[in-house]
């Protein structure tokens, strides 16, 4: 994008070509990596970036993309966003409107005068806030007008002012984009976010939001698959248990963990954890006292993803 000299900053460095991979679900995976060693200023961050797409409906009409931003730092980064700037040329005149769709969580575009394909982006990521800011270099102020370049100040107030507005170009078209964006995002040293958007292409407003609907039952079910590969609920020790009793788990991100107790008839009996947790091999001690003896099972969720073993109480 332009910065404030008349030029574009280049601040990403290809570390790792684009490539297609070999991938079992998706009809086409790209993945590629780059960092940020171009910019003077650097914040140290390590970018790895993938692409998905779908060759049967209800999935062809859009791409999935995927960015783990990792903090390579010795420090904290606290207020980060991650977006992407996206103009749209839909009429051939200029003449295009851009609207915000809030239940989709979705920016789009289409032609002022009609009949025209529409195009979209929509945040899949649901662990921050998302932002919308539609702009164009045909108004005075904006940050994209001309003469006043697109300055770094600039792009990261496109990227933190939340859902700036939920049009732009409704009354006459304008040449639009818009930047769509998450956050904000604290990323501890060594450790990484991921942040996920869909590219939608469709007929309408009723095909595009059908989409974005496929979009993120899609996602949450390649998330849940990958999160549920590094979640993992040991055996409790000792077991049988007395008194009270040990239980190993393990998870991948920081997030609520809910950790219930259920007879052999189905009914809970005990809560035994409902906080948040951080990444990494937890070991729950909890207290049985006022239970019988018997068999029993233990319940863990984490993020909508389920593991259940056994417990023998014997006093």
């Amino acid at each position: 994008t332009q910065n404030d000299s008349g030029g574009s900053d280049e601040h990403f460095i290809k570390q790792v070509r684009v490539g297609k991979v070999p991938n079992s679900d998706a009809d086409f995976e790209g993945r590629s990596e780059f960092d940020d060693s171009g910019n003077a200023d650097k914040l140290n961050i390590y970018v790895k970036h993938r692409q998905l797409a779908y060759s049967e409906a209800p999935h062809d009409k859009y791409t999935i993309v995927e960015y783990e931003v990792q903090n390579k730092s010795t420090s904290t980064l606290t207020g980060v966003y991650v977006g992407l700037f996206t103009d749209w040329d839909i009429d051939e005149n200029s003449k295009d409107v851009t609207k915000y769709d809030v239940f989709h969580r979705m920016g789009y575009v289409f032609g002022k005068l009609g009949n025209t394909p529409y195009a979209a982006v929509k945040l899949l990521s649901k662990k921050s806030l998302p932002g919308y800011y539609p702009l164009t270099d045909q108004l005075v102020g904006d940050p994209l007008e001309t003469n006043n370049g697109f300055s770094i100040s600039e792009k990261y107030k496109t990227l933190s002012s939340g859902i700036k507005s939920l049009s732009l170009g409704e009354n006459i078209g304008y040449d639009v984009a818009f930047v769509s964006s998450s956050g904000p995002y604290t990323i501890p040293s060594d450790q990484s976010i991921k942040v996920a958007f869909a590219f939608i292409g469709g007929d309408n407003l009723i095909d595009i939001q059908a989409s974005a609907a496929a979009s993120q039952s899609k996602y949450d079910t390649l998330e849940a698959g990958q999160l549920s590969e590094n979640f993992e609920l040991k055996q409790n020790y000792p077991n049988p248990a007395g008194q009270s009793t040990i239980i190993p788990f393990s998870i991948p991100n920081e997030g609520l963990v809910l950790l219930e107790l259920y007879n052999i008839l189905g009914q809970r009996v005990k809560q035994l954890l409902n906080e948040n947790r951080q990444a990494g091999t937890h070991y729950e001690f909890v207290y049985l006292t006022n239970l019988q003896n018997g068999l029993y099972f233990y319940k863990m969720t984490y993020q909508n993803i389920v593991r259940t073993k056994k417990l023998w109480i014997a006093k």
